[in-house]
């Protein structure tokens, strides 16, 4: 685990370059005036998370460009131990993300005289989270398998894969059968919350655990 965070922290130092006053302003410029001026706060909170999302891939990029991975063969460091720190990186870009949308989107509330309610707030957040390091659940075994030139054009399958989903169920059920089963689900969350938040981190956990041992048996198949 030692070594996992420093691998984490070599991640960070790796994109250190990008995170540049221009690219924080422009990163932030959008979302912002979009809940600024159509009260979208939530879908704020999502956009800003889909650009922090970007962020996951720029190590496989970087590292790819300038032969890093072979240079992890020749220095014998263990293989799961690079994809763990990968795999913290994008937790922690998830998590940080979130944090500064939501700080975003109480700022622009007070600018506004807008009220923000917790309750609303905090399901809609962990929501985003599960979403995004769901997906990329998906796109890191994409880029160990594969590296980022081969995976890049692959890893955005699952961002298209969920509107075609929501288009093709709709046609087929004009929406009635998805509005009623997500009515139920509502009304089964709020009368459980517990029960529901202990499965939902259940089956986060799970599907994390088997991306991550995807992700490892791939990355020790490549030849750098």
């Amino acid at each position: 685990m030692k070594k996992a965070l420093r691998f984490l922290k070599l991640d960070f130092i790796t994109v250190k370059p990008y995170f540049t006053w221009k690219n924080l302003f422009l990163i932030l410029a959008v979302p912002v005036l979009l809940m600024f001026f159509t009260d979208a706060g939530m879908g704020m909170l999502f956009f800003l998370m889909g650009y922090g999302a970007l962020f996951v891939s720029y190590p496989f990029a970087v590292g790819e460009q300038n032969g890093i991975d072979a240079l992890y063969v020749t220095l014998n460091v263990r293989r799961k131990e690079v994809v763990l720190g990968r795999y913290l990186f994008a937790l922690c870009t998830d998590v940080f993300t979130c944090v500064v949308g939501i700080a975003c989107m109480f700022a622009v509330s007070a600018l506004k005289s807008i009220d923000l309610d917790w309750r609303t707030v905090f399901p809609v957040s962990c929501a985003a989270l599960a979403f995004f390091s769901l997906v990329q659940a998906v796109q890191l075994p994409l880029f160990f398998r594969f590296g980022y030139a081969k995976a890049k054009i692959l890893s955005m399958l699952p961002f298209l894969a969920v509107p075609v989903f929501v288009f093709l169920y709709d046609r087929a059920y004009r929406g009635e059968s998805a509005v009623r089963l997500l009515t139920e689900l509502g009304s089964w969350i709020d009368a459980n919350n517990l029960l529901a938040l202990a499965i939902a981190a259940v089956l986060w956990v799970f599907i994390m655990f088997i991306s991550y041992d995807i992700s490892c048996l791939q990355y020790r198949k490549r030849d750098f």
